[in-house]
């Protein structure tokens, strides 16, 4: 009797947003399988439906698959990603059934996979990973500083299925020097400074190429009189792997964006910095409220704010304005604004050291910006705290005029919530400079909240004051990005 078999959700998925036929899926199969050196592959349109009915191919068809969709989506495509992983492959979910491999190992594939990829303008991509695959070592580190694998490095994370030709070689296993570390720690200060002015979208692929060139070093062993340069060696790795998910997500590359901040959380986990992983959660907890998916993001927080020391106050204030956001989405109005408290009270309690380098970028400044973002929007559903969201906004754009993106995160603000609060002027002034600097900036965050801000103006279609200033917000919408991603 023949075996009944279980849709493969996960390559359907995969296989609907290519567009492709199930025929013309099998003739790219085939050509991709003889440049692959796997000539002898030959398949068509029923074996394509018997693998998207749940049918298991045997390797190499799983890695051609994954290499295909890879190539069509513009992201990194996994084979555990479209469900084919190999039998002695389990998910991260379950760090029990991981596999053996170098620590560095799983992020060199990662991206080697996501610089081969080309990109013809934005790829918009929705993550696929969430809270709920942080492993049990991961998860348990985080929650309380313990973890059944505490002693070595680990970083099988984030559904990478590590294949022989990914071998690190030679390179690891040479130490990096003191003044070769301090140098990468340099340029991941040059690379934070550029993020904060002008957006990531052309230095993106240098991220990801000085990530690719140092991970590797991961698998060295530190002795203990070296030890220092281990864990500064992995927070240097954290800290790109962050930039590398915080620019992708600010070019609308949503997936890989969510794997660098995991494998940022692993990286710091091999520093031992409890808190740097915080950080690198809170950030995907960003990502997931701008994606409309506040439960998601309020459930990274809840692990991110274990994992952060009550002496770094200012980290645990940047967190609440997260989880404050999160709860502004869904216009629990009580939540908010007692996240909002909690923020302002820890950040009162900072000393005013100047704290790790990585939280350097959460100012009084940035305080303010984000307290501007939760009540515009929490006025969506309660448009009586507008006014509260203006003069969050102008106290920012007071303290930090030079940041160009920051800036226009602030003037967007202060536009839609003046809109909201009825005082079409200040809307239409502020709205008009959005638009400038709209045209001169790769990122696709403020273009996403321009939309908003461009729904909020067609109710006022009939008003002249804002006739000008809705044009060319409504331009600069629509117009595609002039710059790539990689």
């Amino acid at each position: 009797m023949a075996r009944e078999l279980t849709p493969n959700e996960r390559l359907v998925e995969h296989f609907n947003l290519s567009g492709w036929s199930m025929g013309e899926f099998a003739r790219l199969v085939n050509r991709q399988a003889t440049r692959m050196g796997a000539a002898h592959v030959s398949t068509d349109t029923s074996r394509v439906r018997r693998w998207l009915a749940g049918e298991r191919p045997r390797d190499p068809v799983p890695r051609i698959l994954a290499a295909l969709l890879t190539e069509k989506l513009g992201r990194p495509v996994t084979v555990d990603a479209i469900g084919l992983s190999t039998p002695g492959f389990k998910a991260q979910s379950d760090d029990d059934a991981a596999v053996e491999q170098g620590p560095g190992e799983a992020l060199t594939k990662f991206t080697e996979m996501d610089l081969m990829i080309r990109r013809n303008g934005y790829q918009q991509s929705a993550p696929t990973m969430g809270p709920a695959v942080l492993d049990r070592g991961l998860r348990t580190w985080l929650l309380d500083g313990t973890s059944p694998h505490s002693g070595g490095n680990s970083l099988s994370v984030v559904g990478i299925e590590p294949h022989p030709a990914a071998s690190t070689g030679q390179l690891g296993s040479i130490p990096l020097t003191l003044s070769e570390i301090e140098a990468l720690e340099h340029s991941v200060d040059r690379f934070r400074a550029w993020d904060a002015e002008r957006g990531g979208g052309l230095q993106r692929k240098a991220v990801i190429g000085q990530l690719n060139e140092i991970s590797p070093y991961l698998d060295h062993t530190y002795s203990a009189a070296r030890a220092d340069l281990g864990r500064r060696l992995s927070g240097v790795v954290a800290d790109l792997a962050v930039l590398a998910g915080w620019i992708s997500h600010d070019v609308g590359l949503e997936d890989p964006a969510e794997r660098y901040f995991l494998y940022a959380a692993k990286a710091a986990q091999v520093a031992g910095d409890r808190a740097r992983a915080g950080e690198a959660l809170s950030r995907a907890a960003r990502q997931r409220v701008h994606l409309g998916q506040p439960e998601s993001a309020l459930e990274y927080l809840r692990v991110a704010t274990a994992a952060t020391p009550q002496g770094i106050p200012r980290a645990l204030a940047m967190l609440e304005t997260v989880r404050a956001w999160a709860h502004a989405s869904m216009g629990n109005h009580r939540a908010t604004t007692t996240s909002i408290r909690a923020a302002e009270t820890y950040f009162e309690r900072d000393n005013g050291e100047p704290g790790p380098k990585w939280l350097g970028f959460f100012d009084e400044a940035d305080l303010h910006g984000m307290e501007a973002l939760i009540y515009r929007t929490l006025a969506d559903t309660d448009p009586r705290v507008a006014p509260l969201a203006q003069h969050h906004a102008e106290q920012a754009m007071t303290l930090r005029p030079g940041l160009c993106r920051s800036h226009l995160f602030d003037q967007l603000s202060m536009a839609s919530a003046s809109l909201i609060a009825g005082d079409l002027d200040r809307g239409n002034a502020y709205a008009t400079q959005a638009a400038q600097g709209l045209a001169h900036t790769s990122s696709t965050r403020p273009r996403h909240r321009a939309k908003a801000l461009l729904q909020l103006m067609d109710r006022y279609r009939h008003e002249p004051v804002l006739s000008g200033a809705r044009g060319q917000i409504g331009e600069v919408v629509s117009t595609r990005s002039r710059l790539r991603t990689a």
